[in-house]
């Protein structure tokens, strides 16, 4: 308890110490037959702690070792349910939420770029979730991480995104990832549209969606759908509050780049230049060029604009 407020307060060092002398206190006694568990809400607990800190590989480490402690608690104890609650010998509950433990490992894989085990914990989190009928976060999440596994394989990078699983849905992730990113981002944006009056968040979520989506049509040469994507996002009014506004340009500063490719190759590149307008200020302002990826961003832009206009000029010369 004393190691989670110090995580509340934002003090890692000390909340990380607690919660070592807490696992310490745990398996002073060997008779304890629910030291799995403890050792299962210890990793877990430090996990955490780690993952907000910014160490994503460290924190997968004990993400892990939590899982595998879940595991063998369901050995040591045949009434442990599959979601890690159980009754100890006087009544009390022991409970470790297996589901969160993989909603965790899921986000935590996608920051390590473990795409494929990404897949597999927030799949397996939907299986023992009720969530998938009604929160389209999980299927953006998993959208998001199929278009990481196509892109590491682009570039050859494919030490985390081979082999099979054995489980149909997650090995046609890894076969097909841009199909599944298709099916995901459609069910995301089904569930977004659920709603008479939709959510702030789940309009960011559906703005992330048609982004996302927009990438795919053109990786697949779908070149009018990922025009008509960019038009709906375009469309919509930027955020009031500035914490969202900054997330919503970057999109649309994204889906800017992905019209005007889009439109130079479907023949024209006089409509691709309405996207990228010539004073970029006005659409990338909220970059900081210290960023690396955001100056990036912005240096694909001007380089779009330089294409089209080049491209334009061969196609007038031409005629």
């Amino acid at each position: 308890l004393k190691g989670s407020l110090e995580y509340l307060k934002g003090n890692a060092k000390k909340s990380l110490k607690l919660c070592s002398e807490a696992q310490n206190t745990a398996t002073r006694n060997p008779g304890d037959e629910m030291t799995s568990i403890h050792h299962a809400m210890y990793n877990s607990n430090v996990a955490i702690v780690h993952q907000t800190s910014g160490q994503y590989f460290l924190a997968m480490h004990y993400y892990a070792h939590a899982l595998e402690h879940i595991e063998n608690a369901r050995k040591e104890c045949d009434w442990i349910r599959e979601d890690g609650t159980n009754a100890s010998g006087d009544g009390t509950m022991n409970q470790i939420s297996v589901k969160q433990v993989l909603y965790n490992a899921a986000i935590c894989a996608q920051k390590c770029g473990n795409y494929a085990a990404s897949c597999e914990c927030m799949l397996r989190y939907l299986e023992m979730s009720e969530v998938s009928a009604t929160h389209p976060f999980p299927w953006l999440h998993l959208a998001e991480s199929c278009i990481g596994m196509h892109a590491a394989k682009k570039r050859g990078d494919s030490t985390w995104v081979n082999g099979s699983n054995g489980k149909e849905e997650l090995d046609s992730a890894l076969s097909d990832s841009l199909t599944k990113a298709v099916t995901y981002l459609t069910r995301c944006m089904a569930l977004c549209h659920t709603y008479q009056f939709m959510p702030t968040f789940y309009e960011q979520l559906l703005e992330s969606a048609r982004v996302s989506l927009a990438f795919v049509w053109l990786e697949i040469s779908n070149y009018a759908s990922v025009v008509h994507l960019a038009d709906l996002v375009l469309g919509k009014d930027l955020p009031e509050e500035d914490s969202e506004k900054a997330g919503s340009q970057r999109l649309r500063a994204t889906v800017r780049i992905y019209a005007c490719e889009a439109m130079s190759l479907m023949g024209n590149p006089q409509g691709g230049l309405k996207y990228l307008p010539d004073d970029l200020d006005d659409v990338l302002d909220f970059m900081v060029d210290t960023n690396k990826p955001r100056r990036e961003l912005k240096e694909a832009m001007v380089a779009s604009v330089s294409h089209v206009k080049q491209l334009m000029c061969t196609l007038e010369k031409a005629h």
